[in-house]
């Protein structure tokens, strides 16, 4: 049973972070875990003052992974980057900034489901999966266990709360898997055909070029659809705190850095 923290930053009423937190958590027990066998509780607790810093780090020390809901990237005086990395430089950590939700048109919710489950599936971000090359055929890259990128600008409701859609271990596949239940999708909603190791409009994913020795990120360059670039222009405001900043290590490359962009 993996242990997540939430923590808020934002010190407000107006969202509502631990209603946030329990459907997320149910979303874990009902669906996510049906596909990837993996249990998670949440806890949210509420960023003190200075002077209480020491029992909220006895707090985050026990727990598996940390995830700040953030009002802003950039505050000097609200650095969840700075803090956690001063603090708890050896937890894995994700980053939710709800004033970024209206670039993608999502709830701020659904950027917090999004964060948990890919802690879930990958929480140190080093899992590498073979695929095709998304557009070379016959060439391969390495592409990680990112579970909700591929489809992030879909989502459902749990208790009236958006969540993110996800994709299944199908996905990173190719043969169909078949059960008694008959084939298992591709992502949870199934409400859209989605190929694996594909996208659907408004996703993207990165992967390694086993030929560039490099990262790259898919679709490429400006000539995207509306829904895919609200996303990206979401990702470049919140390019302090990318997921993969969760641990840092050396690339496949050699350099040092996170994995990924």
């Amino acid at each position: 049973m993996r242990r997540i923290t939430v923590v808020d930053l934002c010190a407000t009423d107006e969202l509502d972070v631990l209603a946030a937190a329990r459907a997320v958590e149910r979303q874990i027990a009902d669906d996510f875990s049906r596909y990837w066998r993996v249990e998670a509780t949440l806890r949210v607790v509420r960023m003190p003052a200075a002077s209480q810093a020491s029992s909220l780090r006895a707090v985050l020390d026990g727990s598996d992974g940390i995830i700040y809901v953030s009002p802003n990237v950039g505050s000097a005086a609200n650095d969840p980057v700075g803090f956690h990395f001063s603090e708890h430089p050896g937890t894995p950590a994700g980053f939710v900034f709800p004033g970024l939700a209206a670039v993608t048109g999502a709830p701020w919710t659904v950027a917090l489901s999004h964060e948990v489950l890919e802690f879930l599936a990958d929480p140190d971000v080093n899992l590498l999966v073979g695929a095709p090359h998304p557009t070379r055929s016959g060439a391969d890259v390495l592409r990680p266990y990112e579970v909700c990128d591929p489809v992030q600008a879909r989502h459902y409701e749990i208790d009236a709360v958006a969540v993110a859609d996800f994709v299944t271990p199908q996905y990173f596949t190719i043969a169909p898997r078949r059960s008694s239940h008959g084939s298992e999708p591709t992502h949870f909603l199934g409400t859209e055909d989605l190929p694996s190791f594909g996208t659907l409009q408004g996703g993207t994913f990165n992967y390694y070029d086993l030929d560039t020795r490099d990262w790259a990120v898919y679709p490429g360059g400006d000539d995207v659809d509306p829904v895919t670039a609200g996303w990206r222009a979401a990702r470049k405001d919140a390019g302090r705190a990318p997921r993969t900043l969760r641990r840092v290590n050396v690339g496949l490359d050699g350099r040092g850095g996170p994995h990924g962009i």
